[in-house]
Parts: C-alpha cells; structure tokens; sequence
C-alpha cells in the first residue's frame, strides 16, 4: 500500500512537469511537449560544464609551467595538476551523461509513469462501472473503449454511385448487367494515439462485391495513403490480399504510433452494387464522430439512418442537390455509424 502512494505521488509530480512544459498557441489549443527534452538553460548548462571540464583536462596536462611561477614546491604542483585533470575528466564525463544517458533514463520513467497512470484510471474506473454495469456488459465497455487509447478523428466515407458507362460488362450475364451501378468509395480519417506509451494499430480496409464472381475480381483498391506520402502501387499491392470467398480484397498493414501521435489515413475504392441495393458503415474504432457522404445520379432515392443514439439528419449539400450528408456529431463506439439504401426511381429508369 505504501508503495502504491508513492507511485501515485511521484505521478502527481511529472503531471506537474508535463503542465509546466505545456505550451499554448495563439488559437488556445494547449500542445503538450515532453517534459524531459532538455530546455535551453539545461543544455547551456550541460555544454559549460563540457567545456570548463576541457579547459581543467588541458590545464591538468599543460599547466606545470605556469604554476612555477607561484609554486616552488613540486609535490604540490603534482596533486594541483591532477586535481585538475580529475574535475575535468568528471565535468567532461557528467556533460555526455547527462545528453545521453539521463535524458535516456527519465524518459523510461515517463513512459513507465505514464503506463502506471493508464492502469490507475482504469482500475478507478472499473471499480465505479462495475457497481453500477452487469459485468457482461462493463466487459464489453472494457474491451472496446476502455482498453483503447487509440482514437478515429474526422472520420469522413464518400459514397458515390454512377451508371457504369465506362466499364466494359459485356461477360457479365445480361439480367445482371442492366441492374448494375458502380460505386467510387473514398474513406479518409486521422488515427490518434491519446495515451502517453507507444502503441501499434493494424489499418484495415476492404472492399467486395458479393453480385457475381466476375465483379468480385474487378474490384480495387486504387489509392492509399498512411501519412503525408501516397503508397506506391506495389507497396499497396504488398498489403492487400483476397477476401475470403474472393469476394473483394482487403489491405492491412500494421504501424505503430508514438505518445500523443496522429497519423492520417486515406483509401479510395471502386465496387459494383445494384441499382436498388443498401450498405452499412460502422467503425471498429472509437471516433469522435463520422461522416458519410452520399453522391448519385438524379434517378437515384438515397436513404439512411445512424446506428447510434443521436438522431441523424440527411442534408442537401449546398453546391450539388444531388449530394447528401449524414452526420454523427458525438462519440462513436466500436460498431456504431450508419445504414443506408438507395433506390432507382421508376420514371428515370436507364
């Protein structure tokens, strides 16, 4: 128990560093820097040492001569010398650890701290949850909000459905053929790491088409992005594979995110679906929200409703009444997000 109140005070004292070392911009948003990088005083103070500790080495080996002037006795003048050449060695010594190995050892007391204090709210939590939540459903809570710290930030999908003019469907069987609308799918987020430890997280993405076997084999991932650089086309080939079934393919790529690092994610797809057909978007990830947005022809009906608590409202987008949004503007748990339908209206059939 004692043990555990001193853990628990020295974390209270790095929140103290990590407050201090806080910086804030110009919009408000506070940015929290580590508070083990070394500030310009200390690394003043580092490289001073550094040099009084050449200067007393060089003096330690050079300065028998200029002692002569004021020291008759040798013996003196030795243990002077020495003297000297031992502070510097130690001055020149403490400078290299304290760049190095210092800055090394606090910042895996940090870290550890940091892992200690995840574990500490989350036993403050589970004793709470558990008073009040039957265990089957606190397990659920736990191992999809709880355990995580990795978060879905503007989460946006780009739905959009066309008449496939431009693709050659002549080996597709005909009842199927005239049935058919190809659908572009643009998926775009920020994968955050909220917690203060190293984690890696698998990106997933995949896209099917369960209609026939031959659109199955159409189907394509043509884009991808995990940071700032697109992927190459043989980098995105190396991720992806076949669905099961062969029904479509699917990319995954593990990668692995620093304490409070974020990192944009960007796929964009093509697949076939039938001109009267429906789909579900949901997230394996918690989210601060999601967005889904809906683009099709005028002789198509879209339709839709979230899986979630909050209402959600289809909107006209203002530059192409053909566009539609559908909006979650709250905290979305794993498996949560929206269902949506579109049908071709009976007077525009192609």
């Amino acid at each position: 128990m004692a043990w555990n109140f001193w853990k628990a005070y020295k974390i209270v004292k790095l929140d103290a560093q990590v407050e201090k070392y806080s910086k804030t911009e110009n919009n408000g948003k506070t940015i929290e820097s580590n508070p083990f990088e070394f500030s310009f005083y200390d690394k003043f103070t580092i490289l001073i040492t550094f040099f009084i500790g050449v200067i007393l080495i060089f003096f330690g080996n050079e300065g028998e001569v200029y002692l002569k002037k004021y020291i008759v006795d040798q013996t003196t003048i030795k243990y002077v010398l020495l003297i000297a050449r031992e502070l510097g060695v130690t001055a020149v010594v403490a400078s290299i650890v304290g760049f190095t190995i210092e800055k090394f050892l606090k910042k895996r007391q940090f870290e550890a701290s940091e892992q200690f204090r995840e574990q500490l709210g989350k036993n403050v939590l589970s004793a709470v949850f558990k008073r009040f939540i039957p265990d089957t459903l606190y397990e659920e809570i736990k191992d999809s909000v709880l355990e995580s710290t990795i978060l879905k930030k503007d989460s946006v999908m780009t739905y959009e459905i066309s008449f496939p003019q431009d693709v050659d469907l002549n080996d597709v069987k005909a009842d199927l053929r005239k049935e058919l609308v190809k659908v572009k799918i643009t998926s775009e987020h920020v994968i955050s790491n909220q917690g203060y430890t190293k984690r890696k997280f698998k990106v997933r993405y995949g896209v099917s088409c369960d209609l026939d076997k031959i659109l199955a084999d159409r189907v394509k991932i043509d884009y991808g992005q995990i940071g700032e650089i697109p992927m190459s086309d043989k980098e995105l080939s190396d991720f992806t594979k076949k669905l099961d079934g062969n029904s479509g393919v699917g990319f995954e790529k593990e990668i692995e995110l620093g304490p409070q690092d974020e990192i944009k994610v960007l796929f964009r797809s093509h697949t076939f679906r039938r001109k009267n057909d429906s789909e579900i978007w949901t997230t394996t990830t918690p989210a601060d929200g999601m967005k889904l947005k809906i683009i099709a022809p005028q002789s198509i009906e879209i339709y839709g409703r979230g899986l979630h608590t909050k209402p959600v409202k289809k909107e006209i987008c203002i530059h192409n009444e053909n566009a539609f949004t559908f909006n979650i503007n709250a905290g979305v748990y794993p498996h949560q997000g929206f269902a949506f339908w579109w049908r071709e209206n009976a007077g525009h059939s192609q």
